[in-house]
């Protein structure tokens, strides 16, 4: 019983810590409030900020998990989408920041890849899906955004490399009929601040061939 509670008391000062470091940051956007077109009806969308149910999937994980002190946090802002911003920080061997979302498993084998259509700060970013054979395996692509300039970014399901704790392993390919997660991350030594401001996720399909 007494161990019970020490893991209650270990839980509850995460959480605070957690509630503290997104106190600190701030909501304000650098985009412009325009956002980018509206989604092709032919795609699939999997997540749109300007609904509130969509931030209920998302957490932040950072590196404190491993001893590090960078800090990030999770917003809406006033022109219907979400800012993913904080600090990065290469303290302690940390060096990360990420944004996660867990659900239950959705089938996009009828889809080529996944859509992005977001805002950022010019720095390098990643997105990674997971399937649920093994939860600790992360299909990641990269990509580049240009400071203040909505993006709309095309990631390939047959490109995405297979990762586990940020190095790349031998792996079978993403299952994409068995889609549990997803989460944008930055690393990479990239220390500071960082923004990423995201509208829309999307699954998209090349066109049939005649």
């Amino acid at each position: 019983m007494r161990y019970r509670w020490i893991f209650i008391l270990l839980f509850l000062l995460g959480l605070a810590g957690q509630a503290i470091a997104a106190d600190r940051l701030t909501s304000e956007s650098t985009c412009a409030t325009e956002l980018a077109e509206e989604p092709d009806t032919t795609m699939l969308t999997l997540m749109d900020f300007n609904e509130e149910r969509a931030f209920s999937f998302w957490a932040n994980v950072n590196d404190d998990v491993m001893g590090g002190i960078s800090e990030s946090g999770f917003m809406p802002t006033d022109h219907g989408s979400g800012l993913f911003n904080g600090n990065v920080s290469l303290e302690n061997n940390g060096g990360f920041a990420s944004l996660q979302a867990r659900f239950r498993a959705i089938d996009l084998s009828a889809f080529s890849g996944i859509e992005l259509t977001l805002c950022g700060d010019g720095q390098r970013y990643g997105f990674y899906l997971m399937d649920s054979h093994n939860r600790r395996l992360m299909y990641q692509g990269d990509f580049d955004t240009t400071a203040g300039v909505w993006q709309t970014i095309r990631l390939r399901f047959d490109e995405l490399e297979a990762r586990r704790f940020g190095q790349p392993v031998n792996a079978n390919p993403l299952d994409t009929r068995q889609v549990v997660g997803m989460a944008f991350i930055i690393s990479d030594k990239q220390e500071g601040a960082f923004s990423l401001e995201v509208a829309r996720i999307s699954a998209w399909t090349e066109p049939l061939r005649v």
